[in-house]
This record gives C-alpha cells, sequence and structure tokens, in this order.
C-alpha cells in the first residue's frame, strides 16, 4: 500500500469470492475491502483494534455514505483509496475511492467474455465508488465515548479533500414494513469485540428484500446508521419497505431490532436497473469473443 497526496492507495484485482451470478464485484465486497482499507491504516498506526483493546478501547463505526456508479467485474484491475480527515471533535472520518486502473482496468475474463452492453454511466479517471465514515473510539468497559487526542493520531497522514458532501441525514422509518425476518446472528458472525461486525448488518438486510427490489436492480447509494451492538445470544428482525418509486430510482428502507423492539440498525438503499449500473458478460458465448483484452 502506498501513499500518495496523503492517501493510502491500494491495487486489488476483483476476485471469485466477492462476484455475483453475473461476474460483478458485490456491494458485500466493495464494503469489505473499505473495512479492510480502514483496518490496515490503524493497524499500521498502532491503532487497530487489537492495539487498543491492550487499553481497554476499540473502534465501532457510527455512520456510512456510499455512492455506487458502476459495478467492476470479475478480474478487472482497480486503485483503492482511503484516507483520514484531520481529527475534529469526537469523530474520526474516514473517507473512500475507487477507481478502475488505466488504462486498461476493464479486463476481460481468462475465457475473454464478451460485453453485451456498454455501461451507460462510468467514466474513466474518475471513481466508480466515493464514500466516507464516521469513526468512534470507546472505552470498551463503559462504552462510552473516548476523545480522540493529538498525540494518539500524530502519526496519520491525512488529508481534507472529501469524497462526497453529506451530513448524514435521518433516516425516517416508515409507517408499515413489506418484509420482517426473525433470526438469529451465528459465531461467524461475530468480530474482535465480541459482538455482530458491521458487515453482517449489510448482508442481513440484502438477505430480506421485498421481491420487486431485488431481482434485476443494484443499489446506487447506501446509508448506514449502527445504533448499538448486536450479539450472539439476540433474537433479531430485519425489517425492510420501500419507502419510494420512480421510473429511475427505488428507495428502501431497513430496520433491525432486537425481540423487545429496540433497534440495532437502520440503513436506506437507493437502487436502479442493473443495466445502468454494470456490464454484463456473456460467458455462453465466451467462444465468439475476439482476441485481445477490452
Amino acid at each position: 500500500m502506498n501513499v500518495l497526496d496523503g492517501k493510502y492507495t491500494q491495487a486489488y484485482t476483483v476476485q471469485s469470492h466477492f462476484i455475483d451470478g453475473a461476474c460483478r464485484f458485490t456491494l458485500l465486497g466493495m464494503l469489505a475491502k473499505s473495512q479492510d482499507l480502514v483496518s490496515f491504516h490503524f493497524g499500521e498506526n498502532r491503532l487497530s483494534i487489537p492495539h487498543l483493546n491492550e487499553h481497554g478501547r476499540t473502534w465501532v463505526v457510527s455512520k456510512q455514505h456510499f455512492e455506487i456508479d458502476e459495478y467492476p467485474l470479475w478480474r478487472d484491475e482497480l486503485a483503492l483509496q482511503s484516507w483520514m480527515e484531520p481529527v475534529q471533535g469526537p469523530f474520526v472520518t474516514y473517507n473512500y475511492a475507487y477507481s478502475f486502473v488505466e488504462p486498461h482496468g476493464k479486463k476481460l475474463t481468462a475465457e475473454q467474455c464478451i460485453l453485451n452492453e456498454p455501461v451507460t454511466v462510468q467514466t474513466q479517471l474518475l471513481p466508480f465508488l466515493k464514500a466516507t465514515s464516521l469513526w468512534i473510539l470507546l472505552d470498551v468497559n463503559t462504552l462510552r465515548p473516548v476523545r480522540p487526542t493529538e498525540p494518539e493520531f500524530a502519526r496519520f497522514i491525512t488529508c481534507t479533500e472529501k469524497t462526497v458532501q453529506t451530513k448524514f441525514p435521518k433516516l425516517e422509518l416508515p409507517e408499515q414494513w413489506h418484509v420482517e425476518q426473525e433470526f438469529c446472528p451465528t459465531r461467524l458472525d461475530i468480530d474482535l469485540n465480541g459482538h455482530v461486525n458491521n458487515l453482517e448488518y449489510i448482508k442481513y438486510i440484502m438477505s430480506w428484500l421485498p421481491d420487486q427490489v431485488s431481482h434485476g436492480k443494484l443499489v446506487c447509494t447506501l446509508d448506514t446508521n449502527y445504533l448499538s451492538s448486536a450479539h450472539i445470544s439476540d433474537t433479531l428482525i430485519c425489517r425492510s419497505a420501500i419507502q419510494s418509486e420512480s421510473e429511475t430510482q427505488t428507495v428502501v428502507v431497513h430496520s433491525i431490532v432486537r425481540g423487545d423492539n429496540s433497534e440495532v440498525f437502520r440503513a436506506r438503499s437507493v437502487w436502479q436497473e442493473e443495466w445502468t449500473l454494470s456490464r454484463r458478460m456473456d460467458v455462453m458465448n465466451a467462444h465468439q469473443a475476439n482476441t485481445g483484452v477490452c
């Protein structure tokens, strides 16, 4: 990982364990890479969760905002950038920007699969994913926020640039839910802090959706709000409802609550037709593809 203009940059090739049935880089995969980036950055400066646990502290993510203009395909070559803004107040703001590597970031598979439909929204040299997130230092015993101090963060290279301009708006709940699913976390969902990992909440809300959303559409915007911790002993209910629909977008509100109706997570996702956000691989007709890399 290199540092350029205060931004940590990592090369990444989309792997098979992070693609869907259409060979697209999944939303969960993109978010997992963002967690890897911030973990690496904090760890390099000895402020990762294992480092902090030695001093009775830990990191938790509070809010996130993601904007996605295109879903890369399997084996596309990417440049993942992340950086921390100068510390102000109790929160640490962390940004992400994913781009295709120039000039040949968009690749075909080894079988030279052809592209049936051109992408309609991607612009070369600009990030296809932009995101920002808020992190909080917590005392593991009292669960109270700990204000970041200058000596702790003096080692960090920061950058004042913002990927997106957002104030993390309040996410309003609907009057009724279209989907409600009860479930229990498993041992595989638990993270270093002993509670459900923040990525698992995304997996939960993407697992139970209204039928008209889950087929033929992809997320272009995602806002998340982590309200409290869930544990393996909790019985949870994942709820979702369509907030609004238009010819171009569908807005869905999500909420995860415990059995006593106390809320642990809230999110809002905006969906578009998949052809507006991705190229399409025709693996069945790969033998018809021209040689070379596009």
